[in-house]
């Protein structure tokens, strides 16, 4: 929902590409991730890192990884036995170089960036409101509906509503989700809009929720874990634990998608590493079988991303401190979570910090590389028309 995308082919100049990759590996590191959503903080900023982001760099090998880290790191005499995105708030020129250097060695960046919040919203959206029992066909127009009401609810949505949706995952009982239900119905009812379109909103989701509620009422009677439609999936975790919502999952799937368009399927031979997850290897692992498995039958073009996988890749885990290709990750994943966080905060970005994801932004996403951001669609167009004010302002000296 609301990601930046576009639709694209498979040409013969993007088949010979792939044919030409630097090595068989790609390097997934995270930043921003707090476990899974169900833990928000008292004021919804997630314990002060509201965005999630994965980063995939390659296909490149450990030998080309070292020697751009030491290439870029002696031009701005950097000392670190590990580089570490945090330890580099105050050096974006080098997190400039080091982006600009990966792209003239055509080694590819794959960038999921997630608002936490929005996600939540999202999850509302396909639980409470189009949930599946609902019949929605699935097609580009129903997508576009629901964007439009993560968007208002993005808004718009009292914490109160929101603190009743994340209670009744905690709780997994139909008792809790009928009030989370009943909350969001309240709401709706309540709300007016600030405009004839928010006002349309609206109704479209309180019309919305009261057949949900109707659904809800003939699949508890049915059966007795009928409420579970209604909630979001759970992933299971070592020793069967439970997590709701984690956007690990998603965006490992999508990023995964994303590497097979770009390899125009082509994936044999192909290794991800990632770094390394005691907690949720297991779902890591999961989440790629899964994807691997999926069939998709719906009519939404997946722009950027090819979801048909004739052939799969490698998974393994690896130690940051002892893989420059981690590192490089560590550093592209931890560089756009903070330039996000200082936009959705509507703080000034410095330019240079700013050219570094200009880097990202640039790149065609119709062949699946580049920067993939699952925000308000508002927020989304903001970070636009910043990037053709720094590029027109770039062209002008």
């Amino acid at each position: 929902m609301a990601a930046r995308d576009a639709m694209g082919d498979n040409s013969a100049s993007q088949r010979g590409h792939a044919e030409r990759m630097p090595g068989d590996i790609v390097y997934i590191d995270e930043s921003g991730h707090t476990g899974d959503l169900l833990k928000p903080g008292t004021a919804f900023d997630f314990s002060g890192q509201p965005h999630f982001v994965l980063a995939g760099v390659g296909p490149m090998d450990a030998a080309r990884a070292a020697a751009l880290l030491d290439q870029i790191g002696s031009r701005h005499r950097l000392r670190m036995r590990e580089v570490k995105s945090d330890r580099l708030q105050t050096r974006p020129a080098f997190v400039r170089d080091l982006f600009a250097a990966l792209r003239d060695h055509d080694v590819p960046l794959f960038v999921e960036a997630v608002d936490k919040a929005f996600f939540l919203m999202i999850q509302i959206v396909n639980c409470h409101v189009m949930p599946p029992t609902g019949g929605t066909q699935g097609d580009e127009e129903d997508l576009i509906v629901r964007n439009a009401f993560a968007d208002f609810l993005y808004q718009s949505l009292p914490d109160t509503v929101l603190a009743r949706f994340i209670d009744a995952c905690r709780a997994d009982n139909a008792d809790a989700v009928r009030v989370s239900l009943d909350a969001l119905l309240d709401w709706a009812r309540s709300e007016h809009g600030g405009n004839e379109e928010e006002a349309a909103i609206v109704r479209g989701i309180e019309e919305n929720v009261v057949e949900s509620i109707d659904d809800f009422e003939r699949a508890v009677a049915g059966q007795p874990d009928g409420y579970r439609r209604f909630l979001p999936i759970p992933d299971a975790g070592k020793r069967d634990r439970l997590y709701w919502m984690l956007p690990n999952y998603s965006s490992l799937t999508n990023l995964y998608a994303r590497v097979n368009r770009y390899r125009q399927g082509r994936l044999s031979g192909l290794t991800l590493v990632h770094d390394e997850q005691a907690q949720y290897d297991d779902i890591i692992r999961t989440a790629k079988a899964a994807v691997e498995r999926f069939e998709d039958v719906s009519w939404v073009v997946q722009p950027g991303a090819d979801y048909a996988f004739g052939e799969t890749a490698a998974l393994s885990f690896g130690n940051s401190a002892e893989s420059p290709g981690l590192m490089i990750a560590d550093v592209v994943a931890g560089h756009v979570r903070r330039v996000l966080r200082d936009h959705m905060a509507e703080r000034a970005l410095g330019n240079t910090a700013f050219d570094a994801l200009l880097t990202l932004w640039d790149v065609d996403p119709t062949r699946g590389a580049g920067l993939n951001l699952v925000l308000p669609t508002a927020a989304v167009q903001r970070l636009q028309m910043k990037a053709l004010a720094r590029r027109a302002g770039l062209r002008e000296r």
